[in-house]
């Protein structure tokens, strides 16, 4: 049900969904290859459509973990409110208002599937400072794109930008690994 929500959402909205298809597992993996399951984490997801990486996130994290997941599309909002587990908190707001939720250096890891090239340069900005400020010190950043627009842009905010690049993915992706 959620592949063929994604699909109408991507057909009818594409510029605020920004993809054709729900993100693969294998970009999934590489979004969290970086992340340390094993100890309590707080961690942020911005856009997170269906929930599949929201799915993938819930499998790995640890009891006292906890997953604040800002999402604006009703639809998609409908569906992630379904799913019941203490550690998830559902945001209906933009990401450019993380710091209304979360406190200055709380977060562990910010995973980001916004179409970033589909939003504005002052919102886009607005995120990407409002990520900096609520991420801990060496905390990461994890974005992923078909393009590498917004690649410069991040490394102004991070100390640390990596890139890999996912071929089996619809389209193939690049996932920015950003360390603050």
């Amino acid at each position: 049900m959620s592949k063929f929500l994604f699909i109408k959402e991507a057909m009818t909205n594409f510029k605020q969904v920004g993809a054709i298809a729900s993100s693969s597992r294998f970009l999934a993996k590489k979004m969290m290859f970086s992340m340390r399951f094993h100890r309590d984490n707080i961690v942020v997801e911005l856009g997170s459509g269906d929930g599949y990486l929201t799915k993938h996130l819930l499998s790995k994290l640890s009891k006292k973990s906890k997953l604040y997941i800002f999402e604006i599309n009703d639809n998609f909002l409908h569906l992630l409110k379904k799913k019941v587990d203490d550690r998830l908190i559902v945001i209906n707001e933009s990401a450019a208002i993380l710091d209304q939720y979360l406190q200055p250096e709380s977060a562990d890891y910010i995973i980001s599937s916004l179409p970033l090239a589909n939003i504005s340069a002052e919102v886009k900005n607005d995120i990407i400072t409002q990520a900096c400020k609520v991420l801990k010190k060496d905390g990461l950043f994890v974005q992923y794109q078909y393009s590498l627009v917004d690649y410069a842009k991040l490394k102004k905010h991070f100390s640390e930008v990596k890139l890999v690049f996912t071929l089996l993915n619809i389209p193939p992706a690049f996932v920015y690994i950003c360390k603050k």
